[in-house]
């Protein structure tokens, strides 16, 4: 709903007043703190209860949250091991993690195992890496489900060459809002699903980001097309 909405907006005359975006944009972190602070009772068959405590508590800064399952200490942490170890995958994690990941495993229950990335599933925040190139490097070991962000995940797949990666993320979101000012049309919506999923390039990495991107510009490209070249056939038709 929200891909629509955004070009609907680039295209119209009238932009959308600041008391407009800050009253949504406040109303948006009201709704993730309340999702954060209950994602555990919120399923179907749940007996429900908002909790005023907790959802007050992720109001304010914890201490206990500073530790090795902390972002950006995880992020920080992957990049020294990586640079440490001399620990760069040059584009191979990032092709299985496009390429192979889509395929069910129903059709091939050990892709990652075939193709040297078990880590992916078995221990995906330690990287590939083995305790004791952690413990050499940081001196502590990683929670499982950590996610490192753009830099650090970049380091890590391509080394000092990532850095040119962070560039084509700049230039891609640019390329995408020139088409979609300029062009309009598909390239709206296009602009308006990475602008939205772009939130997984700080918080995971470029593949989460990639990957979804992907898979939802496929369908809606197709939509698109399908119905305006119906809408255009209608009224040729009627012409």
């Amino acid at each position: 709903m929200v891909a629509l909405l955004v070009p609907w907006f680039m295209t119209r005359s009238r932009r959308p007043s600041l008391r407009t975006v800050f009253t949504a944009l406040l109303l948006v972190g009201v709704v993730v703190l309340f999702l954060f602070s209950h994602r555990g009772q919120i399923y179907i068959g749940s007996d429900f209860q908002f909790d005023r405590e907790r959802f007050v508590a992720k109001l304010k800064p914890s201490e206990d949250a500073v530790d090795q399952g902390n972002d950006y200490i995880y992020g920080s942490g992957l990049f020294l091991a990586a640079r440490h170890n001399r620990y760069h995958f040059w584009g191979r994690r990032y092709a299985v993690l496009m390429l192979v990941r889509p395929i069910p495993r129903q059709l091939w229950p050990t892709k990652y195992e075939d193709t040297g990335m078990a880590f992916i599933v078995e221990e995906g925040a330690r990287a590939g890496m083995d305790d004791s190139q952690w413990l050499d490097a940081i001196g502590w070991i990683p929670y499982r489900g950590s996610a490192p962000g753009l830099v650090s995940d970049l380091f890590l797949e391509f080394g000092w060459l990532g850095l040119a990666g962070i560039w084509l993320a700049g230039a891609g979101l640019a390329c995408l809002w020139k088409n979609a000012v300029l062009e309009k049309g598909l390239w709206g919506v296009l602009y308006s699903l990475a602008v939205l999923l772009s939130v997984y390039l700080p918080a995971q990495g470029v593949t989460a980001f990639l990957y979804r991107f992907v898979f939802m510009s496929i369908p809606c490209a197709l939509l698109w097309y399908y119905l305006v070249h119906r809408t255009a056939g209608s009224g040729s038709g009627d012409e």
